[in-house]
């Protein structure tokens, strides 16, 4: 706080203009800064463990110029990459968890298309020749069936499908 101080208004809405300035500059607080969402999927947590393991995953401070392994890259407002690497090209892995049971049904379409928008964006941000995208997921034969639109949306995009839970 500064010692208290006066100001003199020419008119009674120029006293009331200056004084509503000041509950914006001392009273409301700040914006929070945004906080991004991280995927808690054990299909993520399997890809990032494999990756750390191998010693090419990026420390929290490197970025894409570290030519390692960046998880939770924003590629815009709102979208997150699960994981990204710089080498050559840009390669982009987003991955999706649909093992749970029927009910997840639903958030399974959801997951993929929502992977198939960011593979997308990747692909408008980078560069469509210089980006590579993979989708990577856990899904049962019939959630799979289930999910095979948003699926093939994504593949139609130029993205690799591996399925973990696949047989083959």
């Amino acid at each position: 706080m500064s010692h208290a101080g006066t100001f003199v208004a020419e008119s009674q809405s120029a006293y009331e203009a200056r004084i509503g300035i000041y509950p914006q500059e001392l009273v409301e607080p700040e914006q929070a800064p945004k906080r991004l969402r991280k995927k808690k999927s054990p299909t993520f947590f399997l890809n990032q463990a494999m990756f750390q393991n191998e010693r090419v995953l990026a420390r929290p401070a490197e970025g894409l110029e570290s030519h390692r392994i960046v998880p939770y890259y924003e590629l815009d407002d709102g979208l997150v990459a699960d994981l990204v690497l710089r080498n050559g090209a840009y390669h982009i892995i987003e991955t999706v968890d649909a093992s749970g049971d029927e009910h997840s049904r639903r958030k399974a379409v959801v997951d993929v298309a929502l992977s198939a928008l960011v593979l997308e964006r990747a692909r408008m941000k980078f560069g469509e020749q210089s980006t590579r995208a993979r989708l990577v997921y856990t899904a049962s034969a019939a959630l799979e069936h289930i999910a095979q639109p948003s699926l093939e949306a994504a593949e139609h995009q130029g993205a690799e499908l591996i399925n973990w839970a696949s047989a083959g």
